[in-house]
């Protein structure tokens, strides 16, 4: 079985949901992993192998994403020509099929998963055997998006034979254009991986001699970056660790916190790396501001931290963290937040919680979630 795997982001990025349902795909069949032209990277727009039954290919798109806020307004002024956005659809369907026939693919025995709606299009053009739309965050709470970006996600939800999503808020947002039924495929972990970590030194830019309180992630915008700094401020014996690529938006945020004397940024770390730092972090931490994206985010790191054993405390960034408040502690406001983080550094949780802990993230593990998803393309071709 071929599958057509239509992602936000590039294979190189870091390792999250796609990456581990289009690995899991590849067990089974030919995965053709498409993802979207990043400025300043060199795209692949003919199809490359880059692992184990996974090929890349890249697609022009319209960067209402861009880094650049020049980029970013010069997109959105163009998208309104309805000329320009059929060409950038002319480009995008020219290099895939080309890419197929390369392949020797036919589309129409393939398997279409779409995580990107603005290629959902596509689908009208190839014919493919089952279309599966997974809806992983809130698409419209990254950026502003043109009014007709919101006919292109509602056309893709009624497109697909089947839509997941990640969170209760996600499936209210896709109800509205989607009578059939919507599964709610939450995210996972390796559970193995973040659970009994290698055995290999202590990464030697982890800070030594006091307790690390540990953030993994994007270290972006929904991050309160406020709440970060009263923190510092108000424990001063800890150690803030935060792990993860940076956005330029933020640079000045992350300069800022870089003068406290308690606060490491790390930057970027390979995927393969994180459970090693993580197994030194005494407490982990969610800081995100409550948003229109954040209120439907289900942080994949929830899932890492609570593997590794580690107690983790997150603002209430979304309601539906509350169904979580025996395993996780849950902030209000910046104040429970430092009593939160005092009373655990002085009370360290007792083995029967960390016990549940992994429990939880063992449930949640990616071969049942990707099970979810294998089980509904199945059903559909038996």
């Amino acid at each position: 079985m071929t599958f057509l795997f239509f992602s936000d982001i590039s294979w190189n990025n870091l390792w999250q949901r796609p990456h581990h349902f289009a690995s899991r795909f590849a067990r089974n069949g030919t995965v053709l992993w498409i993802e979207p032209i990043v400025l300043g990277q060199w795209p692949s727009l003919k199809p490359r192998s880059i692992d184990r039954n996974v090929v890349q290919l890249s697609l022009p798109v319209i960067p209402y994403n861009a880094r650049n806020k020049w980029i970013r307004f010069l997109s959105h002024a163009l998208s309104h020509i309805a000329s320009f956005r059929r060409f950038v659809r002319f480009l995008q369907n020219a290099i895939l099929r080309r890419a197929l026939r390369a392949l020797g693919i036919d589309s129409s025995n393939t398997v279409f998963v779409i995580q990107n709606f603005h290629f959902a299009h596509l689908v009208s053009s190839h014919n493919p055997a089952y279309v599966l739309f997974d809806y992983i965050d809130n698409a419209f709470g990254f950026v502003d998006l043109p009014d007709h970006c919101g006919e292109e996600f509602a056309s893709a939800v009624r497109r697909a034979d089947a839509v997941t999503v990640t969170s209760r808020s996600l499936e209210a947002e896709v109800r509205r254009h989607r009578d059939a039924e919507i599964h709610l495929v939450s995210n996972g972990v390796e559970f193995n991986k973040f659970a009994s970590p290698e055995a290999a030194d202590r990464p030697r830019d982890l800070p030594e001699g006091s307790p690390i309180v540990g953030y993994v992630g994007s270290v972006y915008s929904w991050i309160d970056f406020d709440l970060v700094d009263f923190l510092c401020a108000c424990v001063p014996h800890v150690r803030f660790v935060f792990i993860g690529r940076a956005h330029p938006q933020i640079a000045g945020q992350v300069s800022r916190l870089e003068q406290r004397l308690n606060f490491s940024f790390l930057g970027f770390r390979k995927y393969e790396q994180l459970p090693q730092y993580m197994k030194h972090f005494d407490v982990a931490i969610i800081p995100f501001q409550r948003t229109i994206l954040t209120e439907s985010v289900n942080p994949v790191k929830l899932y890492e931290y609570s593997a590794a054993g580690i107690p983790t405390i997150t603002t209430l960034f979304s309601d539906e963290l509350l169904s979580l408040n025996d395993l996780i502690f849950v902030a209000r406001d910046d104040d429970e937040f430092v009593k939160h983080l005092e009373n655990l550094l002085q009370h360290p949780l007792d083995t029967m919680h960390r016990h549940r802990l992994v429990a939880f993230a063992r449930s949640h593990d990616w071969d049942a979630k990707f099970s979810l998803l294998d089980s509904l393309i199945r059903k559909s071709r038996s």
